[in-house]
């Protein structure tokens, strides 16, 4: 009995070495990507922030524009309702012609000055739209391969199975993982890793149609969504792909 708890004792330690040599290996990793996540949030916030200072800003100089039309408005008014009190019809005549025209240039220089400030609100909103959706972008692809990430696998793959309760259609999902990826990283380190890794992505993605769907699922493993493919289609799509893999050289 001795012998035996001793045995077991020593596997379990082996056990919790192994993971925490694996916890070591990967220790780096999971802390790059976790700053990777706190930039990414942190420049969002920052992108969102500006679009509400410019908002707020545009809203203060309008209201402080029109408060400055209105009393040059009231001031006109004013003067106008002066003239009516000239006995000479010639003057006032003449008074309220000029009276106008001041008038028309005031709401003239009102639209001109307007016009600009919309035209210059809507550029600074169009580059932060466009920001935006780089950002929006960003947030659906993998960092470090560019194809789909799994949170967007995720939405697509539910979206596509919500249709088909409504229209069934065919679709097929290949699943693809990399053989012995470990030994790869162990062996020659995780940046050449990360180099297999894309370049497989991109293999993927020279081996698919525009319509398809490819994401990298999580770690070394990647899936393709094949819209409207059959299933004997779909294995022959996966053949060709694990061919075109197995035959390219990565180091």
């Amino acid at each position: 009995a001795g012998l035996g708890e001793l045995a077991e004792r020593l596997a379990a330690e082996e056990k919790l070495s192994r993971v925490e040599a694996l916890f070591e290996s990967r220790k780096s990793g999971i802390s790059t990507f976790a700053q990777r996540q706190k930039d990414y949030l942190r420049e969002r916030e920052t992108e969102f922030k500006e679009i509400i200072d410019i908002l707020t800003r545009a809203m203060v100089v309008m209201d402080s524009d029109n408060r400055d039309y209105n009393h040059n408005i009231l001031e006109q008014s004013q003067r106008i309702e002066a003239i009516t009190h000239l006995d000479d019809i010639k003057r006032l005549k003449q008074a309220l012609m000029l009276e106008v025209d001041n008038m028309r240039e005031t709401v003239r220089e009102k639209e001109s000055r307007d016009v600009a400030k919309i035209e210059s609100l809507s550029k600074q909103v169009a580059v932060l739209n466009t920001e935006l959706q780089s950002a929006r972008t960003e947030s659906e692809r993998d960092g470090l391969t560019g194809v789909f990430n799994r949170r967007t696998f995720d939405r697509f793959l539910g979206e596509l199975v919500e249709k088909n309760t409504v229209k069934a259609q065919d679709f097929a999902l290949l699943m693809i993982d990399i053989d012995h990826f470990k030994r790869i990283n162990d062996s020659y380190g995780h940046p050449v890793g990360d180099s297999v890794l894309a370049a497989v992505a991109n293999k993927c993605r020279q081996s698919i149609r525009g319509e398809d769907f490819l994401a990298r699922y999580g770690g070394e493993e990647f899936a393709i969504i094949l819209p409207g493919a059959s299933l004997r289609n779909a294995v022959k799509k996966g053949r060709q792909i694990c061919q075109t893999i197995a035959a390219t050289r990565y180091l």
